[in-house]
């Protein structure tokens, strides 16, 4: 069984040009002749032509064979030559006609389908930004919105975990004290006994430490 295949037809083609002329010249048949014209060219090769050889072959190959049709394909398309709608070749005994506006319909209408994709995608994207506890309007899940952007809780001075001799090392040992780490501290020249001293020890404990000795006592 062949796969069904679609032609593509204005659905104002019944208020154009084209069809009031066909009616007016032709008669009510004219426009209908004219839409199982589009359908059969769909078919043909290439695309929007359709050959004959005789009447009684064209009107079986568009469907309408056995029909009192009050009108010859000639004069059927010698009405749709005149108004630049068809153009029509003889190729030894065999008529080949050809739709002249075929592509220009095909490139209109997948110039309106996807307008309408594009319309239908904005109209889906605004609904994602409506959420809800129920979810948005095109039916996803509820939730906070990924597009809504939330502020930081400000951090209170003091508290950054990052901040260093305040976090605990990976290995699980106690912080170190900075305070009483020597690479880390300062040295002056002792002016007792010019013996470079830590910052942080009184003249006295320098002495005491270094010399076993304690500085002179002032006279009174």
């Amino acid at each position: 069984m062949a796969q069904p295949r679609y032609a593509r037809l204005d659905v104002q083609f019944p208020f154009k040009r084209t069809a009031n002329k066909l009616l007016d010249e032709l008669g009510p048949y004219g426009p209908l002749v004219f839409i199982y014209l589009i359908l059969a060219a769909k078919d043909g090769s290439p695309p929007g032509s359709f050959s004959y050889p005789n009447d009684a072959v064209g009107w079986q190959k568009l469907g309408l064979d056995g029909r009192e049709i009050p009108f010859t394909l000639d004069e059927f398309f010698g009405a749709l030559g005149r108004m630049k709608q068809s153009s029509r070749r003889r190729n030894g005994r065999v008529w080949n006609a050809y739709l002249t506006r075929y592509g220009e319909w095909q490139k209109e209408s997948r110039r309106y389908e996807e307008a309408v994709r594009k319309s239908s995608k904005r109209r889906e994207t605004a609904a994602d930004t409506e959420r809800t506890p129920q979810g948005t309007r095109s039916g996803r899940k509820g939730g906070p919105s990924s597009r809504t952007r939330t502020t930081p809780t400000p951090r209170e001075k003091g508290t950054n975990p990052r901040a260093k001799g305040t976090t605990p090392r990976q290995n699980g040992t106690a912080p170190r004290d900075l305070g009483t780490n020597p690479r880390k501290l300062r040295e002056i020249t002792c002016p007792e006994c010019g013996v470079p001293k830590k910052t942080e020890r009184s003249l006295t404990e320098h002495l005491e430490y270094i010399h076993g000795i304690l500085p002179a006592e002032t006279p009174a």
